[in-house]
């Protein structure tokens, strides 16, 4: 079951492979893409000084989360400047 948000979208990877079988393992799993979105009631420097603080955050406990064992996605790349994280 695939339940959606607003901020999540699925889709395949963009990234370039460099051998075959890494394409072949790129393309058989689909990603999630989560985005955060800016807050148009806060001031822009504001809001994205605190995005890219949350952003950060959210990928740091997902990485300690999943090395203490807990079943939680894993987080394949971080863009800060997109304010994006992609997960398995």
């Amino acid at each position: 079951v695939l339940y959606t948000a607003p901020f999540l979208f699925q889709c395949e990877p963009t990234f370039q492979a460099s051998t075959p079988s890494d394409a072949d393992a790129a393309h058989a799993q689909p990603i999630i893409i989560k985005r955060r979105f800016p807050r148009a009631y806060r001031h822009r420097t504001l809001d994205k000084k605190l995005t890219r603080g949350r952003l950060a955050s959210e990928a740091r406990n997902l990485l300690k989360a999943r090395k203490l064992g807990v079943k939680v996605p894993a987080v394949l790349r971080v863009d800060v400047d997109a304010l994006c994280i992609y997960l398995e």
